[in-house]
Parts: structure tokens; C-alpha cells; sequence
């Protein structure tokens, strides 16, 4: 009986194939909130620096078309993963440090020194 060439190495490639299935863990109240206020942001920066796109109609189907169908999808797909970028920038704090707030347990001031003689 001839096999497929790959059978036999099924045992080894199972668990990788697992592994694409995988569900990702449940976020927290906090996370989901956190991710929800990064989309928010990235939605509003990307609006702010493509303010140009919202104003052009599609030409790209038009018969004197200078954009083809594939630039327009490869547009696309660039503003998604830039969006993406945004969003993921934003949940790892890389978009700069948060305002420092004033805290009462702040370290107290330093000790002044003592009056001259």
C-alpha cells in the first residue's frame, strides 16, 4: 500500500496545526476597556492624518481610472495594518509616557538645611 509522502509525518505536525486553532485568552473588564480607548484613539489619529481620503470618491472602476483596483486594495490593506500599528502602540504604552498625575503618597520634599549662624 503507497502512503502520501506526508503521513507519516503527521504525528509531528499535529501539534502545530493545534496551535493555529488556539483561542485566545479571555480579556479582563480592564483590557477590553483599555483596547476599546486604543481603537478610539487610532481611529481618530488615522482620521486626522487621512483627512484627504474622506473627501476623494473612488475612481479606481472609472473608465480614465489612474488607480487600478489592486493599488486601491493594497491602500487598503496598508491603512488596516497601520491602524492595527496604532492600536497595538497604544496597548504597549509606545505612543509616550502617561501624564503624571499629582499623588499624595509622593515622596516628601527633601529636608531644608539648617539656618546660618
Amino acid at each position: 500500500m503507497n502512503l502520501p509522502p506526508l503521513l507519516p509525518l503527521l504525528p509531528l505536525l499535529a501539534p502545530c496545526l493545534l496551535a493555529a486553532c488556539a483561542v485566545p485568552a479571555p480579556q479582563t473588564p480592564q483590557e477590553q476597556a483599555a483596547t476599546a480607548a486604543c481603537r478610539a484613539q487610532a481611529e481618530q489619529q488615522f482620521l486626522i492624518q487621512n483627512r484627504s481620503g474622506l473627501y476623494q470618491p473612488d475612481t479606481s472602476l472609472t473608465p480614465y481610472a489612474t488607480t487600478t483596483p489592486q493599488a486601491a486594495q493594497m491602500q487598503s490593506l496598508a491603512d488596516q495594518y497601520t491602524h492595527h500599528q496604532m492600536v497595538e502602540d497604544c496597548l504597549r504604552g509606545a505612543s509616550g509616557p502617561a501624564p503624571i498625575a499629582p499623588n499624595a503618597s509622593a515622596a516628601p520634599p527633601p529636608p531644608q538645611p539648617p539656618p546660618a549662624p
